[in-house]
């Protein structure tokens, strides 16, 4: 058996306990969202809203399927580099 220091064995616990925390965080968000239903006091939330039997709004039919874009702007034109004149030391 090898000897296990101090700090080892601090490092081992916190690792142990983050690793259990996020287990159990993951657990408990998978299972609420897998049964995720509107029956809380909060009834906010925009999933509860959009079910199958209440689809989301459509577009009107006046508006046509595709909108006119802008023309795409012209590229300004490449920076001028400037080079200062070489010094005379006469």
């Amino acid at each position: 058996m090898c000897y296990v220091g101090k700090a080892t064995k601090i490092f081992l616990f916190l690792l142990t306990a983050a690793i259990i925390t996020a287990l159990f965080l993951g657990f408990r968000h998978f299972r609420r969202s897998k049964s995720h239903n509107c029956t809380s006091d909060v009834n906010d939330d925009l999933s509860c809203h959009l079910t199958a039997s209440n689809p989301p709004p459509q577009a009107s039919p006046s508006l046509p399927a595709t909108t006119n874009a802008p023309p795409p702007a012209t590229a300004p034109p490449p920076p001028v580099l400037v080079t200062p004149a070489p010094l005379n030391s006469s």
